[in-house]
C-alpha cells in the first residue's frame, strides 16, 4: 500500500496544537481528556519510516472510547519512539489530532495484553462517562465511582481511584459529609494500602471535626451493621475464614448479642470455630455460659476444643465443673491442663 505523499509532506511541516484548557471535573479529564481528541482500541497494520525520522503507523480501529471516528476505519499515528507492536496485538491509544487533520500524535498507550489492561479500560470507560453526562450529575457520579474504586480487589484500580478521590475533595470539599462517613469507615477497614488508609483516615477525622455528633451516630450504626453481618456469616457462611472473623468480632465486644452468638458457635462444624468461641466465652467471664461450656466439654472429641473449654471454666470460677475436669487427668493429652485447672479451682472461693 502506498502511503499518500501529501500526508508525508504535511508531516514535515507539523507543529503541535496549542493545549486545550477545558473545565473537566475528574483528574483524568484534566490530565488526559483535555489533551486528547480521540481514544481508540485496535490493531497496527503497517509501519512507514518518515524522511525526517520517526515512524507512522496505519492503525485499524476496533473500538472507540472517546472522540469521533468509525469502527474498522484506518487512521495514521505518528511516533518518535515506536512501541513493540505485533499485528495480532490490540492496543489502546490516546491521540491528539495534528494540524493536518489527517494524522494523530500518540500521547499515551497500553497493550490489551498488559496485566492491568481490563482495569485500565474499565476506569477509562467510567471517566469518559463522567465527563459526558450533564453537569448537575457529574460530581455525584464521580464520587460514587471513587468510593467504589477505592475498595476494589485490584491494587491498580484502588490507586487510580485514590488519585481521583484526592482530586475530587480538593476541588469539592463539601463531598466530605456525614452521609458518607460509614462508607469511608468500611473502606478504611477493608484495605491494606498505607496511602489509601492514611487518606481515608484524614477524611474521617475531618468529618468528625465538622459534625462530631453525626460521626458518632454513624459510627454506632456501623458497629451494629458489623454485628449483623457477623451473625449472618456465622449462621450461613461455609468459609472457615469468614466464621473465624465473625467470632473474633463477637469476642472483641462483650455484650448479650455476642454471648448468644458465641454459644451458637460452640455447635459449629469447624473445631477451629468452636475452640475460638469457647476461648472468648471464658474471657467474657459471664457465668451464664457455664452450662453450655460443660456440654461442649462432655461431648466434643477434639482435644483443642476440650482444652479451651477447661481453661474457660477456670476463668469462670466454675467449681461445679471439678468432677468433669477430673476425668481428663486420665487422658495423656489433657492431663497437664486438667491438673492445673483442678489446682486453680480448688484455690478459688
Amino acid at each position: 500500500m502506498n502511503f499518500p505523499l501529501k500526508l508525508i509532506l504535511l508531516f514535515l511541516m507539523l507543529g503541535f496544537l496549542p493545549e486545550v484548557f477545558c473545565e473537566y471535573i475528574s483528574k483524568f479529564g484534566k490530565e488526559t481528556l483535555s489533551r486528547c481528541n480521540l481514544i481508540v482500541k485496535g490493531n497496527p497494520l503497517k509501519t512507514i519510516h518518515l524522511p525526517q525520522g520517526g515512524k507512522m503507523v496505519s492503525f485499524k480501529i476496533n473500538a472507540i472510547y472517546y472522540g469521533k471516528a468509525k469502527v474498522s476505519e484506518s487512521i495514521y499515528i505518528v511516533f518518535l519512539d515506536l512501541p513493540a507492536f505485533s499485528g495480532e496485538e490490540e492496543w489502546v491509544f490516546f491521540l491528539k489530532t495534528l494540524p493536518s487533520g489527517q494524522m494523530y500524535e500518540s500521547i499515551g498507550d497500553f497493550s490489551v495484553k498488559d496485566k492491568e489492561s481490563p482495569q485500565k479500560i474499565l476506569a477509562l470507560e467510567k471517566m469518559v462517562l463522567v465527563e459526558s453526562i450533564p453537569e448537575t450529575q457529574k460530581k455525584e457520579r464521580y464520587k460514587e465511582f471513587c468510593l467504589e474504586g477505592m475498595r476494589a480487589d485490584n491494587a491498580w484500580t484502588r490507586f487510580h481511584w485514590l488519585r481521583e478521590w484526592r482530586h475530587l475533595i480538593s476541588g469539592s470539599p463539601d463531598v466530605l459529609e456525614a452521609e458518607i462517613f460509614q462508607r469511608l469507615q468500611e473502606i478504611y477497614e477493608s484495605v491494606v494500602d498505607s496511602d489509601l488508609r492514611e487518606e481515608i483516615k484524614k477524611n474521617l477525622l475531618r468529618i468528625k471535626k465538622n459534625k462530631p455528633e453525626e460521626g458518632k451516630k454513624t459510627s454506632a450504626s456501623l458497629f451494629w451493621e458489623k454485628i449483623q453481618n457477623a451473625q449472618k456469616k456465622l449462621q450461613e457462611s461455609s468459609s472457615l475464614e469468614e466464621k473465624i472473623q465473625a467470632v473474633q468480632l463477637f469476642g472483641s465486644f462483650p455484650c448479650s448479642v455476642s454471648q448468644d452468638a458465641l454459644i451458637l458457635a460452640l455447635q459449629d462444624g469447624f473445631p477451629q470455630v468452636q475452640a475460638l468461641a469457647v476461648f472468648y466465652l471464658g474471657n467474657h467471664r459471664n457465668p451464664q455460659s457455664i452450662p453450655e461450656i460443660l456440654k461442649i466439654l462432655k461431648s466434643e472429641k477434639k482435644i483443642r476444643v476440650k482444652k479451651n473449654a477447661i481453661r474457660a471454666l477456670v476463668q469462670l470460677h466454675a467449681r461445679d465443673a471439678i468432677p468433669w475436669i477430673q476425668e481428663y487427668i486420665k487422658n495423656p493429652y489433657t492431663k497437664d491442663i486438667a491438673q492445673r485447672a483442678m489446682q486453680a479451682l480448688s484455690l478459688k472461693k
